[in-house]
């Protein structure tokens, strides 16, 4: 491989199983996706449990996927297939699976109040809704990689991207 990351020639070598490429991969994708898991679920542990998860099932699965390109919303669409599994399986624990137990992110008396006050807000959303921000506002997707990620059509992204933004500065008010 070269010195400059190639996407394609990355995902070609994965699917051979070569350990450095999918290391080049994890490493390319790895902190963004725990941004998202983390800001999804709320605990540290958990996020990176699932990032792990999420990059087993990759490798496993890397030689069905069909568009080379489409790699990062292919790998967020698997983390966020696990996180819901997850919330499926963790339905008898005490913890409403439609909150984020903030209290359980670490070291919120370093954190800005502006961040708080996000945290309250979003908490504030249904999951799906609150998916979505995460995915487009902290995690930076484009709303195309959205569309791919969430299974739904890039008009039906914009239109719940805009309700949703309306809620919150309702919210906000």
């Amino acid at each position: 491989m070269t010195s400059k990351f190639n996407i394609i020639e990355t995902i070609n070598l994965c699917k051979k199983n070569n350990r450095d490429a999918q290391s080049a991969l994890y490493q390319k994708y790895s902190f963004d996706l725990y941004k998202y898991l983390h800001f999804l679920c709320g605990k540290k542990e958990l996020a990176e449990d699932l990032v792990q998860n999420t990059f087993i099932k990759v490798f496993r699965n890397i030689g069905s996927l069909k568009n080379n390109e489409g790699i990062k919303g292919w790998i967020f669409q698997i983390a966020r297939n696990l996180y819901f599994d997850h919330l499926k399986s963790a339905n008898n624990s005490k913890r409403d699976n439609n909150e984020i137990n903030f209290d359980q992110i670490e070291d919120e008396s370093n954190q800005s109040e502006s961040v708080l006050e996000l945290k309250n807000l979003l908490n504030q959303l249904d999951a799906k809704d609150r998916d979505l921000i995460i995915l487009v506002e902290i995690s930076g997707n484009s709303l195309l990689e959205v569309s791919e990620i969430t299974g739904i059509s890039l008009s039906a992204v914009k239109s719940r991207l805009h309700r949703v933004r309306k809620t919150l500065n309702n919210i906000n008010k």
